[in-house]
Formats: structure tokens, C-alpha cells, sequence
């Protein structure tokens, strides 16, 4: 299995996003986003080229997850203020 390293600010994405689907959705529905989170992280893990490439520390063998962002927000705008690293 590849290491996925989850930054704080990546874990409180994950936190926030399932209470958004919890209180909006059910509880089935956040559990599946969960589920299907550490899924896909672990898939790009597999294949880090697969995922949206920034400069961070290297981690060999594995990747570090620094934002998760849903879709429809605006990455650029985040990426400009200083929420991911340029």
C-alpha cells in the first residue's frame, strides 16, 4: 500500500465535507463520502501522476494530500489567496 500523508488542512476539508453531506444528506450518504475519499487517495498514491501535481516536500512512495476541494469551488481564486502551495 502507498503512504498518504493527510495535511491538517486536508483532514478538516474531509471533516467539513462529510458534516455538510451528514446534515444534508443522511449519514449513509457521508459515509460513503469517506469511504470513497480514502479510495481515491489511495488510488493516487498508486498513480501519483493521476493527481493535480504541486511542489511540495518530496514523499517517496506515496503522496501528501494538502486540500480537498470540492469541484465547483474556485481552485484558482484558493490557490491565489494562499490556501494551497503555489
Amino acid at each position: 500500500m502507498a503512504l498518504v500523508l493527510k495535511r491538517p488542512a486536508a483532514r478538516r476539508d474531509v471533516i467539513d465535507h462529510f458534516v455538510y453531506l451528514e446534515e444534508h444528506a443522511g449519514l449513509k450518504i457521508a459515509d460513503r463520502f469517506l469511504t470513497a475519499a480514502d479510495k481515491t487517495f489511495e488510488m493516487i498514491a498508486l498513480h501519483p501522476q493521476s493527481g493535480a501535481p504541486q511542489k511540495t516536500n518530496h514523499l517517496p512512495g506515496g503522496i501528501d494530500v494538502v486540500r480537498v476541494i470540492h469541484a465547483a469551488r474556485d481552485l484558482e481564486r484558493i490557490i491565489a489567496e494562499g490556501f494551497l502551495p503555489k
